[in-house]
Order: structure tokens, then sequence, then C-alpha cells
């Protein structure tokens, strides 16, 4: 029996990137927004896509009463959640205080807050009483750096962050993990809502900017919730590359990692004593050093890349691309343990995933150490969702 999420906002941006990720790690999905025929088709994709059993309720997190019906329908149903992901929210106008509607200030205010507030007080008792799951609440930048014309809206995320410390102090003795998100700017319709539908003024927030996307956010969750259960990740600020530089009054160099491994690496070659110029050059060059190399699995049916895909097979990928398919990862991992001798790779650090066992991982190593017998081969528990391998070479 898969594990649960319940999701709110689930029919667009950050949460219903967060859904079609949670489903990729084989959860079953209890979606909750406001709109009824969205909810029909995001259902309809995500089952088609992923397998997974989703159910849909239509829920506006503004209704107390219907919060009410709706969790108590889902506990009954379903018992807790395994992932509760708090993503329902809004901003609206971007106006001085002083001129900002007091609709506006309410709706951002009932949704935001209060919203967020009652969905987790219905769900949390069984939690704490299961000693399982792991609440998700979706704060934001905002709530740590005020921006003008955005008074209430920062007001808002920052009570998020402060009620998730709060939460994770009163859920200590159990086994219940309270982790706050908080984004910076994401292009999603977050911005068409804050303007009432106005698409130009919502798409010239993102101009000459390259935004996070969903699909960012939804993969740090996707991670986060992976983690193992000796793993609090308490908060987690993600911005985009751009934004850094007006958020602190620090240099900020960005080094542009493709992949974690690279990242590592790159952090691994920084010298503390070393000018930033000299430490931009080093940990730029050794990027280029570092081969990265991912199993994984097909979640349908395909033809890609010239490669014949069926549902179920495993995917090597390498920085190339597609680089195989099998029905025995042991064949991809030869191959790749091959690639990499013939490369004549001295450093082979293997991350092996959430859905992978340690005594299947250790075999991996194997292989690699039997092929490569001149390399130095590591074995780390990376936990990551959707990818059973993650394989740096350098």
């Amino acid at each position: 029996m898969n594990p649960y999420a319940f999701i709110t906002g689930a029919t667009s941006g950050i949460g219903l990137a967060t859904a079609k990720a949670l489903a990729a790690s084989h959860y079953d999905l209890v979606l909750a927004a406001r709109n009824t025929e969205k909810l029909a088709s995001v259902k309809t994709d995500i089952e088609k896509e992923s397998g997974v059993k989703v159910t849909t309720y239509p829920l506006d997190v503004q209704d107390r009463e219907a919060i009410r019906e709706v969790t108590t329908k889902v506990l009954d149903t379903f018992g807790a959640p395994d992932v509760l992901v708090n993503d329902a929210g809004l901003a609206r106008g971007l106006e001085p205080y002083q001129g900002t509607a007091p609709e506006d200030t309410m709706e951002m205010i009932d949704t935001n807050i209060k919203g967020l507030f009652l969905v987790t007080r219905a769900f949390l008792p069984a939690m704490v009483k299961e000693n399982k799951g792991h609440v998700v609440n979706l704060g934001s930048t905002a709530g740590l750096y005020a921006y003008a014309g955005a008074a209430v809206y920062c007001a808002t995320k920052a009570a998020v962050k402060t009620f998730s410390d709060g939460l994770r102090i009163d859920v200590m003795a159990s086994d219940v993990k309270i982790t706050t998100i908080q984004p910076g700017l994401v292009e999603t319709p977050f911005s068409e809502v804050r303007f009432h539908g106005d698409t130009k003024r919502a798409a010239s927030v993102y101009a000459g900017i390259d935004a996070l996307q969903a699909e960012d956010i939804a993969d740090v969750i996707a991670f986060v919730v992976s983690r193992p259960k000796r793993v609090q990740i308490s908060d987690v600020i993600i911005m985009a590359a751009q934004q850094v530089d007006g958020l602190t009054p620090k240099n900020v160099v960005v080094i542009g990692s493709k992949t974690v491994p690279q990242g590592v690496t790159a952090m691994l070659n920084f010298n503390p004593e070393g000018s930033v110029e000299e430490n931009t050059q080093a940990m730029t060059d050794v990027l280029d050093s570092v081969e990265t190399m991912q199993i994984t699995y097909a979640a349908r049916n395909s033809d890609f890349d010239g490669y014949n895909i069926h549902e179920g097979d495993y995917l090597a990928m390498c920085d190339k691309g597609l680089f195989g398919t099998s029905q025995d990862v042991r064949v991809l991992l030869k191959s790749l343990a091959e690639k990499v001798r013939d490369e004549e790779k001295e450093y082979i650090t293997i991350y092996y995933g959430a859905d992978t066992k340690e005594k299947h991982a250790q075999k991996a190593a194997d292989i690699f150490a039997d092929i490569c017998p001149n390399a130095d081969v590591n074995l780390i528990n990376g936990g990551q969702p959707v990818y059973y391998y993650l394989i740096s070479a350098e």
C-alpha cells in the first residue's frame, strides 16, 4: 500500500508540480482546490502518467466548515496523511498598505494564515496519534525580506514561518516532522492572481529574470519528505540566482553546476584563503571534470532518442542524454562502469536513492569496484526520490 499525500492548492503552480513529483515517488494523492473542473483534469492526467490513486475534493481553505467536512472525510477514509502539503496561498495587489483594499487584506489573511492553520489543526492530532507524517508549509522569502507594496502578504508568510517553528516544538516528542519551504521568485499563475487576471502586468514581474519554476520547488519538497526518520529539515530557502544579489549586501557568485555531484565537487574545491576570482575559476574549471550518471525508471511507454521504452524499464542517463535501457538494472550498472573505466576516471561516488535497499546498493558498488579496479569507489545513502542511483565520476 502506497503512502498518501494531502495537498491544497493542487491544480496549478507549486501545488500541481508537487502532486506530480510525489506521484513519481509512488505516493497516492488526495488533492484539494477550488476549481472542480481542474481537479478532474489533474486526476485524470496524473493517474494516466503515474498509475497512482488520486482522490479529489473541492475545497476553499477560506471556508472553515468546508475544511472540517473535507478533512473529516479524508481521515475517515485514509487515516492520517503521510505528507501534508499546505500550498494554497495568494497575494493581492502591489500597492502601499494605505491603498490596499480591505477585502484583499482579509482574503490574504484568511487563505495564507487561517486556512493553513485550520487544515493543519484538522490533521495534526491524527498524525501525532499515529506517530507519523510530515507537514510541509509553503512560506516565502517574503516572510524573511519584506518588499514594497506587500506588507500584508509578507506578514502572512512571516506568520507561516513562525507557526511552523512553533509546531516543530509542539510535536518534538513524536516522529512528525515540520518543514517550511520558502521560495523566492517562482514563475507560476501566482502573479496573475495577484493582479486580478492582468496577464500583461503579471508577465512583467518575471521580465529579464530567469525565475524559478514550480518544478524546482516540487523537487525540493520531494527530497525533503524522502529523508530518513532521523533527519528533520526545518527550513529551506530557494531563490532564483539573479534574485540573490538584491537580498544580501555581500557579493554573490553563482557557480553554474548542473547536478548535485558537480555542486559537491565544486564546494570541495573551495579554498577559504583564495580570492573570489581564484575560487570562481577553480570551482568552475572542476565542473567539466565531473561526469554525472543516473538510473531511474520509465513511468510510461514511449520512444525517445531512438530507444523503444516500456513502462517499468530501467533508464540510464549520462551528461549527453539517454545512455541505455534494460529490464535488469545490473546490465546498466555494468555498462556505466565500463564507460567509466574506459574514460580512466579515478574517483567514483554512488548515491543510492530512497527506493534502493542498502544490500542492492552495495552490489552496485561492487560492480564498479570489480570493473574499475584502479578507481576509488564510494557508496553514499543519498535517499533521493525517483532516481535509484546518482553516480559521479571524475
